[in-house]
């Protein structure tokens, strides 16, 4: 990343990244952000959502190293509470959707043995790799969200009815909220997830039937703080300016 950006970062959340200022035998955040701009957007969202934990507990917490790691973003955080937990988990599932250079929508793509995620025809001698167990539904192309309602619908009763820009995000939350817990018999004591839509000013919504687990709130507020940084139209994050505003906002 930049450094004009890491020390937007730096700058923006100095108590969650007091690890910059340690030595690498404490902490690896001395190192910086090793990853591509494109991230930056979703690094900027954890991050505040970090400090809402924070302030919302009074517990101290830090990351501890941020980086690209088999084409995927990892967020590494030392006493997360779960709220932060199930946030990272979106973040980081999602950051597979995303390129890492330029933070247009993306696919995991191998190059000589290394991998990255990419936006289609970015870097020369990269292909896309098979898609893992989530299908690729074509953000930000017409159709989108008809083939998110065909694919998920079943999972969320009350509808699915959000800008074909924010497939991509919507689709690894009903992914990480009910598919991943299902399938691990985890869902008995979280709330059922039954729509996604939007409110009148354009903002994601969404509605559980029960109460969340703090773990689904995370991942919620994830969704939510995301969503308000992607294109609706496109699926863009970026590329972002040193005042981490992205392209299609300017």
């Amino acid at each position: 990343m930049r450094d004009a950006l890491e020390q937007l970062l730096f700058h923006r959340y100095p108590g969650f990244y007091v690890g910059r200022h340690m030595p690498l035998t404490e902490n690896f955040m001395a190192y910086g952000f090793t990853h591509g701009d494109g991230w930056f957007a979703i690094v900027d969202v954890l991050s505040g959502l970090a400090i809402q934990m924070m302030n919302r507990t009074g517990k101290r917490i830090i990351a501890s190293q941020i980086k690209e790691k088999l084409g995927g973003l990892r967020f590494y955080v030392r006493r997360a509470d779960e709220f932060v937990g199930g946030a990272r988990a979106l973040g980081e599932r999602y950051s597979y959707r995303v390129s890492e250079l330029s933070g247009r929508p993306g696919v995991l793509q191998v190059g000589d043995g290394h991998y990255c995620t990419l936006a289609p025809g970015e870097r020369a001698g990269y292909h896309p790799v098979e898609p893992r167990d989530t299908p690729l539904l074509g953000v930000g192309e017409p159709g989108a969200l008809d083939r998110l309602r065909a694919e998920y619908g079943a999972h969320v009763p009350g509808g699915i009815d959000v800008p074909d820009g924010w497939v991509d995000l919507v689709q690894e939350f009903i992914h990480e909220d009910v598919v991943f817990p299902a399938k691990r018999n985890g869902r008995q004591e979280m709330a059922q997830l039954a729509s996604v839509g939007t409110d009148q000013d354009g903002a994601l919504v969404i509605v559980w039937t029960g109460e969340p687990t703090l773990e689904q709130q995370g991942r919620a507020a994830f969704a939510r703080a995301m969503a308000s940084r992607i294109d609706p139209v496109s699926g863009a994050t970026g590329p972002v300016d040193d005042a981490g505003v992205p392209e299609w906002a300017r």
